[in-house]
């Protein structure tokens, strides 16, 4: 009511006084706050009253869409009457969200006028100071178009529907997401980059959003690609692969088939132990650092070295791909049982990793092959020559595919091999604990039958060598060791994430905890957004917000802090994690999120008649907003006083 009173007070005829203009008749006398709104047809009267000059107008579409369908066919009002009618019994922590509300007024008022810009930005896809100097229509509904949410509002609705199709499923895990100790945790790591005094480390913070800005134009570079079936987007693709890739040998989607080897590596804490100790040894020893820098050589040379820009030297037919490939197309191939002279394997793959887990990255000598050696343990010195004439079930593929061991210690790949040596080391212990070689080897041999591998591909030759992919590379040792954090300003009762929450947190989501796994279950979810092309659209555009150096969406990290700061008990997940397990607030909620006549109104603009967006977009780019928020902050200030004076008199009112 404040926006409203700021808004429209200005209609006001000075020359006539006001109680000349005052009648019993119209839409002011017709409505009856009394009892509440009765109906959309109050509402719309509600609206004209208030709209002496047409500021609200843009707001009218809203109204009439209430008397419209929403997802179950029933009009949006009904759904607001029971949202309204559930909110008083519903066991939300109002108090809570108003007292951080409170204290960011007080300790860190401009939060609220940032939060605004931002969300501007994000409506047009622009640079807030280019918005401000009017280089943008905001009535024109292609401006919102090269924006993040308009965009958006698609899949929104699709989800809002998936989620009513599946009442016990992704809206629960959401509820028990925005709960989790491991939300809070994962926010403490966030905050303490953002926080971190380390320069290492706070630098983080400042860069990653203009980083991935940069990174996603990338993704969108098709004169990289080699894959035949290649949108020309990577990381869609990618994306399509983790959700819907499937097992080529038995049709199953690929996380049903490598359940079981999940379940058993990552139940095993043994295991989780030793790789912990693995990372810390290989970040103390620099190798992480360029994981995918080097990687993405891989994926750009084939098993013999040659760049797969350049013709092949005597390539099986067919056999000619990456060096990434070879590799895991030879785990899959050499999953199976082999004999070499006279000598039998129960499973080629399983031979070949163990004896790679025998060698000492110590003394490996870097930029030498290591098959050789490797050969010589295994069969005595046989030549790779006549490996396919020795050894029953060995084609030429596999022996081409071969070569690609070396391909892990050429010169520019010499830390991926020492990488390899040290995972495979607490895969393969020597100390007698469970030795987990056979169920690696069907997670890698799963990555190529499921076709992981060419999106991935596809997605390292575009990023591999950016700035955000040796961010990533950054971030993971921070996540084995947390401790040059700041962690001062984190969430009530948390810590940043370790190890041990994240293999946790990688078993609930590939295996399930005393039930689904959450991917599983929100696959449904999923689904629709990534299915739904302007999905991508907004994600292209939402890059390019990030590429603008003006672009205040770029101070993320920090306002994030500072809200976490406001609400150290995280009120706000609170609300939402009961929001999505009371069914009397969500399927309203959802119906109106679903609602494609109300998502309509809330976009819908042209120059003559102006949308709800642009409407918003004017009141904050000309400071009404914001005035209104200072106003607020006055009042609030000046009611502490008189509570701090006992009920002083109250005469210097702001």
């Amino acid at each position: 009511m404040t926006i409203l009173a700021a808004a429209g007070c200005g209609s006001v005829d000075e020359t006539e006084h006001w109680r000349d203009q005052l009648s019993a008749a119209g839409p002011c006398w017709d409505v009856n706050l009394g009892d509440g709104i009765d109906d959309p047809d109050e509402l719309g009267l509600l609206l004209t009253c208030v709209d002496q000059s047409g500021d609200f107008t843009p707001l009218r579409p809203l109204v009439q869409a209430m008397s419209l369908s929403a997802a179950d066919g029933a009009s949006n009002w009904s759904h607001v009457e029971a949202l309204v009618s559930a909110a008083p019994d519903a066991d939300l922590s109002v108090g809570s969200l108003l007292d951080a509300a409170l204290l960011l007024l007080d300790q860190d008022p401009g939060v609220f006028g940032e939060l605004l810009d931002v969300s501007v930005e994000l409506l047009y896809g622009r640079a807030f100071d280019r918005l401000v100097a009017g280089d943008v229509e905001l009535a024109q509904s292609a401006e919102l178009d090269r924006g993040v949410l308009a965009p958006m509002l698609p899949p929104v609705r699709a989800v809002a529907r998936a989620m009513l199709d599946d009442p016990g499923g992704s809206p629960a895990l959401l509820g028990d997401l925005m709960a989790a100790q491991g939300t809070r945790d994962a926010l403490c790591t966030l905050v303490g980059i953002a926080r971190s005094t380390d320069p290492t480390i706070g630098p983080l913070a400042d860069r990653v959003l203009s980083a991935l800005g940069a990174a996603i134009a990338l993704t969108r570079d098709a004169d990289n690609d080699r894959w035949a079936d290649a949108s020309g987007d990577s990381l869609r693709d990618l994306a399509d692969a983790l959700f819907d890739g499937r097992d080529a040998s038995s049709g199953a989607l690929w996380l049903d088939s490598g359940r079981p080897a999940f379940a058993a590596m990552l139940g095993d804490t043994g295991l989780r132990d030793r790789m912990a100790d693995a990372l810390l040894a290989l970040h103390a020893g620099d190798h992480i650092a360029p994981l995918f820098q080097q990687m993405r050589h891989l994926a750009e040379l084939d098993a013999q070295g040659t760049s797969l820009d350049l013709p092949p030297e005597d390539a099986p037919p067919g056999a000619r791909v990456s060096a990434l490939a070879s590799f895991l197309r030879l785990i899959d191939s050499g999953s199976r049982p082999v004999t070499c002279v006279g000598v039998g394997f129960d499973n080629l793959s399983v031979t070949l990793l163990q004896l790679l887990a025998g060698l000492d990255a110590d003394t490996v000598e870097f930029g030498v092959g290591v098959l050789g050696p490797l050969l010589d343990s295994w069969l005595g010195g046989l030549s790779l020559e006549v490996l396919a004439f020795a050894c029953d079930g060995v084609d030429d593929e596999m022996v081409w595919d071969l070569e690609s061991i070396d391909r892990f210690n050429d010169p520019e790949t010499g830390d991926l091999l020492v990488i390899l040596l040290g995972v495979l080391d607490a895969v393969a212990p020597e100390d007698g604990s469970p030795d987990r070689v056979s169920e690696l080897v069907d997670v890698l041999a799963l990555a190529w039958r499921a076709g992981l591998v060419p999106p991935a591909e596809e997605a390292l030759r575009d990023v591999g060598n950016t700035d955000l992919a040796r961010d990533v590379a950054q971030v993971l040792p921070l996540v084995v060791d947390p401790s040059p954090l700041e962690v001062a300003e984190c969430p009530t009762g948390s810590q940043p994430l370790d190890f041990e929450a994240l293999w946790d947190i990688a078993e609930v989501t590939l295996v399930g905890d005393d039930g689904p796994a959450a991917l599983d279950t929100l696959r449904p979810v999923a689904a629709p957004v990534l299915e739904d092309h302007a999905t991508w659209i907004a994600v292209g555009n939402l890059g390019a917000l990030l590429r603008d150096e003006g672009a205040r969406l770029r101070q993320a990290p920090d306002l994030g802090a500072r809200l976490v700061a406001a609400d150290p008990d995280l009120a706000v997940f609170d609300d939402l994690s009961v929001a999505f397990g009371d069914d009397a607030l969500l399927t309203p909620t959802l119906n109106l999120l679903g609602s494609v006549p109300l998502s309509d109104a809330v976009s819908g603009t042209t120059p003559d008649r102006p949308g709800p967006m642009p409407w918003f977009a004017r009141l904050v780019l000309d400071d009404t907003l914001a005035r209104t928020i200072d106003t607020l902050r006055l009042a609030v200030s000046w009611l502490e006083g008189l509570q701090a004076d006992d009920g002083g008199s109250g005469d210097e009112a702001p």
